[in-house]
């Protein structure tokens, strides 16, 4: 909670920049042009990441079209690659894996909620300020009390309104992100113990040369943002004989919220 807390905090920060402000406000209506930035954004920082990897085999290394290539399609969840899954190394398959995560629908949606509600925040404290300013530069004692009284009374229901709003969205982008962590934190420790107590495939993964944790981690992140990734050749035919495992692989706890 405190790692929480503290990323918030440097996420308002962030959005109270003027840049930031600028942007937010002449993109937020314009969804696609706000997605694309955001994935060609973490493509290609997933790309220079990945690139400066060392693969797992030293004597092939995929060309920079065919790794650009399958982390856009990692990003956007499209599940299309030109390379073997085997070839990525340990590290390039958790780079592939958090690719896969932030560019889901579910923590997409979430890190809309977050920052409408952080910029929500900080353009109403502005808002706030100019208001004040406004009204001390206008006093005028001899105004009409009835006119003065509305005033307040349509003030006071509009920033009722607004206190309710901001509440909504920041209690909603809670319920998300603790979906979004229990899906995947049940999913994750589900194949773990699945593997370590089915011999066959645990046996699988070593002849492969995958960790077990990697795997787990790849395998529920793919299956919950319906990808189609699996760090296999075979994907998951390899895996024919463990029902369990592709019972819990074939469950996709992202479809109840769309």
């Amino acid at each position: 909670m405190k790692t929480y807390s503290y990323v918030g905090k440097k996420l308002e920060q962030l959005c109270s920049s003027r840049f930031f402000r600028f942007i937010w406000i002449h993109l937020r209506e314009n969804k696609l042009t706000l997605e694309l930035i955001y994935f060609l954004f973490i493509s290609s920082l997933g790309f220079s990441i990945l690139r400066s990897l060392d693969a797992k085999s030293p004597t092939f290394t995929p060309g920079n079209l065919d790794l650009f290539f399958t982390l856009v399609s990692a990003a956007a969840v499209t599940s299309m690659s030109t390379v073997e899954m085997e070839v990525f190394s340990n590290t390039q398959l958790v780079i592939l894996t958090i690719l896969m995560l932030i560019g889901g629908e579910v923590f997409t949606s979430w890190l809309s909620l977050k920052l409408r509600t952080l910029f929500f925040k900080v353009s109403h404290k502005d808002d706030d300020t100019v208001d004040l300013s406004l009204s001390n530069h206008h006093e005028d004692p001899s105004n009409n009390i009835a006119i003065l009284e509305l005033e307040s009374s349509v003030s006071e229901r509009i920033d009722h309104m607004e206190v309710l709003k901001y509440k909504s969205l920041k209690f909603l982008s809670l319920v998300v992100l603790f979906y979004l962590l229990f899906v995947h934190v049940l999913g994750l420790v589900s194949v773990f113990i699945y593997i370590n107590a089915m011999s066959s495939a645990r046996n699988i993964l070593k002849q492969k040369g995958l960790h077990a944790v990697t795997f787990s981690f790849f395998t529920i992140v793919s299956s919950f943002s319906n990808c189609g990734f699996i760090p296999t050749n075979e994907n998951m035919l390899i895996f024919r004989k463990n029902s369990g495992l592709l019972l819990i692989n074939n469950y996709s706890p992202s479809n109840s919220l769309r």
